[in-house]
């Protein structure tokens, strides 16, 4: 397409200038010729997205100091997907597909097998330490591409602790090894001051608090 000379030479105040076309249109002369000078630096050139580039080559278009790529589809979004602490051996399903129903994909951080392990949309905790997921959406004639990063942290590792250095009695926590016990009440499954002595199973998550401290233990039997 081409575009005549002085079409916009007597609109000084364009402060934004949409373009619909990704191949940019051929204008003729000079950029005094078709626009306004002073409109270089203080007007925004927002072209389809992916064409940038383009019009930073073409013929009088390339004068614009700003040049910026829109799109006209509708972004997508996954609301339950953010950064999280997570204990060692839990498996976190993360969201198959994003809030407009399209499917995720999901990458894990190389090298990070001893932190994660990822299946599909299943990621395993291993070991203490973070590690990042990136969740990827490709869009379609709608919707726009989708991607973000979240960090996967484990709670602080405990498993160094061993007997006398924590002490259960009734619900409370000691943990010892400095010359004052820290005295932590615990809460299982968000009941607080949980009585431990009557919790059955192989190995207990639980949350010991005080007035000023948090902490996540896992305590095996």
């Amino acid at each position: 397409a081409t575009i005549p000379s002085y079409t916009f030479f007597d609109s000084p105040n364009i402060i934004s200038l949409y373009l619909g076309n990704s191949t940019p249109a051929t204008l003729k002369g000079e950029f005094y010729e078709n626009f306004s000078e002073d409109i270089k630096d203080k007007a925004t050139l927002y072209v389809p997205k992916g064409s940038e580039e383009a019009y930073r080559k073409a013929n009088i278009w390339k004068e614009f100091a700003k040049i910026e790529g829109y799109s006209d589809k509708e972004a997508q979004t996954v609301k339950d997907l953010a950064d999280r602490l997570a204990d060692v051996e839990d498996v976190i399903e993360l969201p198959a597909k994003t809030d407009q129903g399209l499917d995720v994909t999901y990458t894990i951080e190389e090298g990070k097998t001893d932190v994660a392990t990822l299946s599909g949309n299943k990621l395993t905790v291993t070991g203490a330490g973070e590690v990042k997921v990136t969740a990827t959406q490709a869009g379609n004639d709608q919707y726009a591409a989708f991607s973000k990063t979240i960090t996967i942290a484990t709670s602080f590792d405990y498993s160094w602790l061993q007997a006398p250095a924590i002490s259960v009695e009734g619900n409370t926590v000691k943990v010892v090894g400095t010359d004052k016990p820290e005295e932590f009440e615990i809460t299982i499954d968000g009941v607080k001051g949980f009585d431990l002595s009557g919790k059955t199973g192989d190995a207990i998550k639980l949350e010991a608090t005080n007035d000023t401290q948090k902490i996540r233990l896992i305590i095996k039997r």
